[in-house]
């Protein structure tokens, strides 16, 4: 009795409000005062998506100066 404990979890919801958690028969309680947005992601998804098109392009090019000597 009356010891404490740090625990350290990711919420993978972006609603700011209070939230409600249970562990091994403990419970409580958190708040969530400002949500961000996993721009990450988005960047990723640009990134690899450029990189894609790149790609096709490259190969569409390539296979028809191969068509066109040969």
């Amino acid at each position: 009795p009356g010891a404490s404990d740090t625990i350290v979890f990711t919420v993978t919801r972006y609603d700011a409000g209070t939230y409600e958690a249970a562990v091994d028969g403990l419970s409580g309680s958190f708040t969530v005062t400002a949500a961000t947005f996993p721009w990450w992601a988005v960047a990723l998804g640009a990134g690899l998506g450029t990189l894609l098109v790149a790609a096709t392009t490259t190969d569409v090019l390539l296979l028809r100066r191969r068509r066109a000597t040969g």
